[in-house]
């Protein structure tokens, strides 16, 4: 069976991996076995199932946290967003 994997570049976190759990699926569709997941940046060790093989992982960025929206120190204590990050760039607010 052929082997790929899914590469994503520009996804810090997917918790859920709802897109990379559709990727794989397609993979699969067509006769493939996807065995893992590539990127330069992730927050989480595994998605969809497949381990996540990135270059820097969360530990790698003493500051960088992820909260769910209910749970957010900077939300509860009324901080507002600065702006917001795409592939794109940074947009301010």
């Amino acid at each position: 069976m052929l082997r790929i994997a899914i590469f994503f570049c520009s996804c810090p976190q997917f918790p859920q991996g709802r897109s990379l759990a559709r990727a794989a699926e397609c993979i699969r569709y067509y006769g493939g076995k996807p065995v893992g997941i590539g990127s330069i940046f992730s927050a989480v060790e595994e998605a969809a199932g497949l381990p996540i093989h990135s270059i820097f992982m969360r530990s790698d960025l003493n500051e960088y946290n992820v909260y769910r929206s209910d749970e957010c120190p900077l939300c509860k204590n009324g901080r507002k967003l600065d702006g917001f990050v795409t592939v794109g760039g940074c947009t301010e607010i």
